[in-house]
């Protein structure tokens, strides 16, 4: 199990940054076909994650989903974008909850 979270982790960021950068050039089926993974990823880390890490990778979760249904909200002409704003808004709550733990985490180390 410790060496499909490895793998998973590893593979998180790259997907992320393919389909961030598929977006930035023009290519939205492309960046729609690496968010799915890429959110699939994060869910099953989810899963896999302690209290803190979990929390990190809700806020994580939160954005790509937010980032994917405003991408489908320009690619395919469709109003999701109050979605995108209310998986911002839960990310941003969650970030502002844990950032006092890991400031003081990094202070006492």
């Amino acid at each position: 199990m410790y060496k499909l979270k490895s793998l998973l982790e590893s593979l998180h960021f790259p997907l992320w940054i393919i389909k961030d950068f598929a977006w930035f050039l023009g290519w939205g089926w492309v960046s729609l076909l690496f968010a799915i993974p890429t959110i699939l990823i994060t869910l099953i880390l989810i899963g896999y994650s302690s209290e803190t890490k979990r929390i990190e990778n809700i806020v994580l979760g939160c954005w790509l989903s937010a980032n994917t249904f405003w991408m489908s909200s320009e690619l395919f002409g469709v109003n999701t974008e109050w979605v995108a704003i209310l998986l911002f808004t839960i990310g941003l709550g969650l970030s502002l909850k844990i950032l006092p733990k890991i400031i003081r985490k990094y202070l006492n180390d």
